[in-house]
């Protein structure tokens, strides 16, 4: 429980801060609080030590802040995002501790993980017969484990080069680190449930899957709550191993969350991303992919759908350091009412990456006069001996088609929702997990108007 001063403290906050019950504090003042226990017991904190925190928070302050104003109307500036975090030091009641339903059923996962990022929580670990395991940062203590995190944090996701991965090193506050066994093919998902709420308004969460060669797993994140996130996840995929990343961000609609994700390709491995922003006032999203191996793939595909106030800031990356290697990235993306979104798409490929092949394909459906979609594909290419290919749309819904179905007797507002639903279908359709693919059909479907497909049926 918090002290009287804490106690205080945060009443004076609520009182400054209105309405809403979160008033901004300087990030300072938040990077102090969360560092207290790594200086007062640095032997507990040793994975990430002090001098690393400090270089990472000096970093942050040095950056400038990401995105600027591409658009017009632009409604959230990340200047202020990186000076304030919103702070609540209360409980968490009844409401704001309650779960959401879970994306897959917990029988039907390889292993199940409900991180607390937060210094005031402690969780324990999480072994399996097969030799997977899911261990919490903190608890690491075997010099297999802690060699195993040298090596590997901070390879896929270049912190100092992000202001916001670097805020997320600095304050890290606790994490999970997945490992699968050489040869070990997991039959179910691994299902991260992380909450953004508790008894502080903040997370800063970090996630580090490695496989090892021959390795094949899918990992679930999935991100609730409400409050601000700042985070990281890292994956090493080794030699002919096969990874699926799937990250479902449904915060509430007051939250901001901020997060990096970086992957490492070695020789004929394949890792794949799938990305649903669905919740949150204010979403930025990173994703880079590094194919260091040869024969090594990639696939990148997400999709973002704007309601109301919301905004997402999504980008992407794949360079190809060697050839022959091959990604595909597919974005789509829609907004209604006052919503804002923009995706920055990049595919770098490097001298002496001959024979690689990368595609990136964005569209962007707007459905309200007063929203707005940015799009920024753009391909870096050093080599002469490569495939390569980008493409982007902005539009509304093609009158024709909505005309062709009032023929059939389906009301315009029906027609555009069937449409808008069925714009996204074919990257829905490629998430793994039945349920999480219902999960997505309805919230879609609620976000353009209406019931579900499977409702109206």
């Amino acid at each position: 429980m918090p002290s009287a001063s804490l106690e205080a403290a945060a009443a004076e906050r609520e009182r400054a801060a209105g309405a809403d019950g979160l008033a901004p504090i300087p990030v300072r003042d938040a990077f102090e609080r969360l560092l207290a226990p790594v200086a007062a017991n640095p032997e507990a904190h040793r994975l990430v030590p002090l001098d690393v925190r400090r270089a990472a928070f000096d970093s942050y302050e040095q950056s400038v802040a990401p995105g600027g104003k591409p658009g017009r109307d632009w409604k959230h500036d990340y200047a202020r995002a990186a000076a304030e975090i919103p702070w609540d030091e209360r409980p968490e009641g009844p409401a704001s501790a309650a779960r959401p339903e879970p994306l897959v059923p917990h029988d039907a996962v390889a292993a199940f993980a409900r991180p607390a990022f937060s210094p005031l929580r402690v969780a324990s670990n999480a072994g399996h017969a097969d030799g997977r395991q899911v261990n919490y940062v903190r608890q690491i203590v075997s010099e297999a484990d802690r060699a195993l995190f040298a090596r590997s944090f901070g390879s896929a996701v270049r912190w100092g080069d992000d202001k916001f991965a670097s805020l997320a090193v600095a304050c890290m506050q606790d994490g999970l680190l997945i490992h699968v066994p050489a040869g070990v093919r997991l039959d179910g998902p691994i299902l991260i449930e992380t909450r953004v709420a508790g008894t502080l308004g903040f997370s800063f969460p970090y996630v580090l899957v490695v496989l090892d060669d021959g390795a094949e797993a899918t990992v679930i994140e999935d991100l609730s709550g409400a409050g601000f996130s700042c985070g990281i996840v890292e994956a090493i995929v080794g030699d002919h191993a096969r990874l699926d990343y799937v990250a479902v961000q449904r915060a509430g609609s007051a939250s901001t969350i901020l997060m990096n994700r970086g992957a490492v390709c070695a020789a004929d491995a394949t890792c794949r991303f799938f990305v649903a922003e669905v919740g949150a006032a204010l979403s930025r999203s990173v994703i880079a992919t590094r194919l260091a191996g040869k024969g090594s793939s990639a696939e990148i595909t997400g999709f973002f759908f704007n309601a109301g106030d919301q905004h997402v800031d999504l980008s992407s990356l794949v360079e190809h350091a060697v050839g022959p290697t091959a990604s595909r990235t597919t974005i789509k993306s829609a907004a209604t009412g006052r919503g804002q979104g923009r995706y920055l798409g990049n595919i770098r490929i490097d001298a002496h990456a001959n024979g690689s092949d990368a595609t990136l394909r964005d569209d962007a459906l707007l459905l309200s006069k007063r929203a707005h979609i940015d799009s920024v594909p753009a391909l870096e290419i050093a080599s002469n001996d490569v495939k390569a290919f980008h493409g982007a749309t902005v539009g509304s819904i093609d009158e024709d088609e909505l005309f062709y179905a009032q023929t059939r007797g389906i009301e315009r507002s029906e027609a555009e929702r069937m449409i808008a639903l069925g714009f996204f279908e074919p990257l829905v359709a490629a998430f793994p997990a039945e349920g999480l693919r219902a999960f997505l059909r309805s919230t879609l479907a609620e976000k353009a108007g209406g019931s579900s497909p499977a409702e109206s049926a």
